[in-house]
């Protein structure tokens, strides 16, 4: 299965859930991560799965995959990936992730952004996109 669908680069819509795909191998996500920087473009993340489960517990494999994915890509998606919209229609559950958006940028290097419904997250990457593309002239 893909989480990673660039259609309509430079928004590109992602799946994130944990619970769901446990059994998972990440190799092919990170392959697709690596892809979308490679094109040295900006570009906003869409999550429309499940918000992010900060008790979800990954394998030593998988820790050591993301760190060496970040350790190779991380100033790259600092420049790039200008930011993950995440896609929450519960106010509870919205208000429940703004302390983990700080910790998301920094880990990421790119800024958490939640809202509550997907024409709303479009609106919002179509609009840090022209003011990127603004900012970068």
């Amino acid at each position: 299965m893909n989480f990673i669908n660039d259609k309509d680069f430079p928004i590109v819509f992602v799946n994130i859930e944990h619970n769901k795909y446990k059994e998972h191998s990440h190799n092919d996500d990170f392959k697709d991560f690596e892809k979308l920087v490679s094109r040295q473009e900006k570009f906003i993340l869409i999550n429309e799965g499940g918000t992010p489960d900060t008790d979800f517990k990954h394998s030593r494999e998988e820790i050591k995959m993301v760190n060496n994915f970040l350790r190779t890509n991380r100033a790259k998606l600092k420049e790039f990936a200008v930011a993950m919209i995440q896609v929450e229609p519960s106010s509870l559950k919205r208000l429940a992730y703004k302390p983990f958006q700080n910790i998301f940028e920094k880990f990421w290097g790119m800024k958490l952004l939640i809202v509550s419904n997907l024409p709303e997250a479009i609106q919002m990457a179509n609009n840090l996109l022209t003011k990127a593309e603004q900012t970068s002239k």
